[in-house]
């Protein structure tokens, strides 16, 4: 086994050649300063911790001038420390067999204590204690298999993996509870959901409107419709506090179950000190855990280009960093809604991998027409939706109309025959691909075809459909 003092010297090494990056990562995976059982060790975590959380993370040699300049009566021979524990890293690669040796140690000596303690209530009679301690101890002894199955992992997956492989036959026969909807009638529980449009059609409107639906178990529109009440996390990370705070007084949001984070209220109630950054390990784990905490159901997260910076839109694989957090949600019973920026295109800007696992996508685009009102109008479309058949889902004009009670929802299904012409208006050509779109057979958009080319609306040449003018 490799010695743990060496362990804690490498990680600590690590820290100090790459600290803000690391170390919230360590945090993330749960490390602590009980961790360190090296007197230098711990002394340097303690204040390479004590820096993130002030945003004033140090390299080597400036935590060194600190030392000295603190004026602790070992100050020198500490700083001398530093730069010997600085000397032991060798590479990323060796990172995390370091931490799995930190772990399981962590986990003896834990054992080892809780062992004594045992013992000792045991010799003094007090049941009570001990009945205590023996609850403690089956959760001591859930943690060390878990590290066990760590530093071994073959094992542990091929016991997983035949637990988990069934015969179609018992797999049909499973009583497996169907997941209830949220806001009927395409969102269900612990779904991952996407909102995308150009900048200012409505994107924040339409999740602010959601929130408030799925809160206070109310319509939206005439068409879709709030089940029970949910407990939402509205988290902006772009609109200033003051219009966030007008928009939802405009919308009536009143719910207890409704709560609110914004960037800029993060930022000051962390004296300054912390920015909104949901590519940060440690901040995805505390999202998660604050959700737990108040039994959050959704969690709407506006926006992806502002709430995790440093994330690159075109690479898959930087959407990593993200992914595994919004599953570890849903598989909690959380679900999430992602709102992105639309690109020059028209699609959804980035990379589609974060398309892939998501339940529906919702399209918003400016209406044709102006409203007379002045009112704010759009309209939607999903251009994925697993969770019911596109004639359940239509596509819909929405108009927010102001009231003296604040702003309301107006929403009419769209032709769909109307949507055909759409579709051809903005460039598709083939029918087997508006058949998709639509949810219908190439020989109904055959039909529309020639019923559109009579009355002068597009033209079909060579089998494609092409607009009038």
């Amino acid at each position: 086994m490799m010695n743990v003092h060496i362990a804690e010297k490498y990680i600590i090494s690590s820290l100090l050649h790459g600290m803000r990056t690391r170390l919230s990562d360590y945090l993330a995976k749960g490390i602590t300063q009980e961790h360190f059982t090296d007197t230098y060790c711990k002394r340097i975590w303690a204040m390479l911790n004590e820096s993130y959380k002030g945003d004033k993370m140090h390299d080597a040699h400036a935590l060194d001038e600190i030392v000295i300049a603190s004026g602790v009566p070992d100050a020198r021979e500490f700083s001398c420390g530093i730069i010997e524990i600085r000397k032991n890293f060798a590479g990323d690669s060796y990172c995390e067999q370091h931490l799995e040796t930190l772990r399981k140690q962590f986990c003896v000596r834990q054992a080892h204590t809780h062992a004594s303690e045992i013992q000792k209530a045991c010799e003094e009679e007090d049941y009570t204690r001990l009945h205590r301690l023996m609850a403690k101890e089956s959760q001591l002894h859930s943690a060390s298999s878990h590290v066990t199955s760590l530093q071994n992992p073959l094992p542990f997956i091929r016991e997983a993996l035949t637990e988990s492989v069934l015969s179609s036959d018992k797999f049909l026969t499973m009583d497996i509870p169907e997941r209830p909807i949220l806001l009927d009638p395409f969102f269900k529980q612990g779904d991952y959901g996407i909102i995308f449009a150009p900048r200012g059609v409505g994107k924040s409107w339409l999740s602010l409107l959601m929130g408030k639906s799925l809160s206070e178990s109310t319509m939206m529109g005439t068409h879709w419709q709030g089940k029970e009440s949910q407990r939402v996390l509205y988290l902006d990370s772009e609109m200033n506090l003051h219009d966030l705070q007008e928009r939802c007084r405009m919308l009536s949001v009143k719910s207890e179950n409704f709560s609110i984070l914004s960037h800029e209220m993060l930022f000051s109630a962390s004296d300054d000190n912390l920015s909104l950054n949901l590519t940060e390990p440690s901040q995805q784990q505390a999202i998660l855990e604050y959700c737990e905490e108040r039994k959050t159901n959704v969690l709407i997260l506006d926006n992806l280009s502002t709430a995790f910076r440093g994330l690159r839109e075109n690479e898959s694989d930087s959407w990593e960093q993200v992914s595994p957090w919004i599953l570890d949600l849903r598989r909690r019973g959380i679900a999430v809604i992602l709102v992105c920026h639309a690109g020059r295109n028209g699609q959804i800007r980035g990379t589609s991998k974060r398309e892939d696992p998501a339940h529906w996508i919702l399209s918003l685009e400016d209406m044709d027409s102006v409203d007379e009102d002045g009112c704010h109008q759009f309209k939607t479309k999903f251009t994925k939706c697993r969770n019911c058949a596109p004639s359940y889902a239509p596509s819909l004009a929405w108009k927010l109309i102001h009231t003296e009670d604040g702003i309301i929802a107006e929403t009419r299904a769209i032709d769909i025959y109307d949507q055909f012409l759409e579709l051809v208006a903005g460039g598709i050509t083939s029918a087997s691909e508006i058949a998709t779109e639509l949810g219908k057979g190439k020989g109904t958009i055959s039909k529309w075809a020639h019923k559109a080319q009579a009355d002068g609306k597009i033209i079909i040449k060579n089998g494609r459909y092409l607009p009038s003018n």
